[in-house]
């Protein structure tokens, strides 16, 4: 049984004709336009995010109307000494629903921060896999800065930031991610 091999030959005529007759030129000029316009939706996209809250949760509103909205998913507990109130939420991250709770402008009741610490036993392919949606949601980080403890990704916008910390196993301390989304107090992105 004979081994037949077949050559395919491109056709440079055919070619050299459709760079000699300006098509070629039409085509990247055409391609390139496509590209760039893809681009700046992109970019005009990833300049008009921004956090206002966290999911339904708003900057602004008061733990009783974030209790209203979550129903048996938010309770509200006060400190008997301080009076400080504090809700616990449970949502939706990455998939997983997880425990958090809220942080409130000083001496008022209004959210300001949606925090979520997460302990499981795999805290890097948590800190991972949350970081992948990030990014695939309001691109790269700000800033990102490896220190002793972990990994620090700040994301910042106008109205809120977001916050993304892998804590490292030490001793006892099998490690950490920590999730915050917080209102941006100032305004304007404060990092430059």
């Amino acid at each position: 049984m004979a081994i037949q091999r077949r050559i395919h030959v491109v056709d440079i005529s055919n070619l050299m004709e459709f760079v000699r007759t300006g098509k070629f030129g039409s085509l990247l000029l055409v391609s390139t336009c496509v590209l760039l316009a893809g681009c700046s939706a992109l970019t005009q996209r990833l300049r008009d995010l921004d956090v206002s809250g966290y999911g339904d949760i708003k900057w602004g509103m008061t733990l009783a109307q974030v209790q209203m909205l979550l129903g048996p998913k938010a309770r509200i507990e006060t400190d008997p000494k301080s009076g400080t109130r504090l809700e616990y939420v449970r949502m939706m991250i990455g998939g997983i629903e997880r425990d958090g709770f809220l942080g409130t402008d000083i001496g008022t009741d209004h959210v300001s921060s949606v925090h979520f610490i997460i302990t499981d036993p795999s805290t890097k392919d948590t800190f991972n896999a949350l970081k992948r949606n990030l990014v695939a949601t309001y691109g790269l980080p700000s800033t990102e800065h490896m220190m002793t403890a972990g990994t620090l990704c700040f994301w910042q916008f106008a109205s809120g930031n977001i916050m993304l910390q892998l804590y490292g196993a030490q001793g006892n301390f099998k490690g950490a991610v920590s999730l915050v989304y917080i209102k941006n107090p100032l305004g304007p992105a404060i990092l430059q």
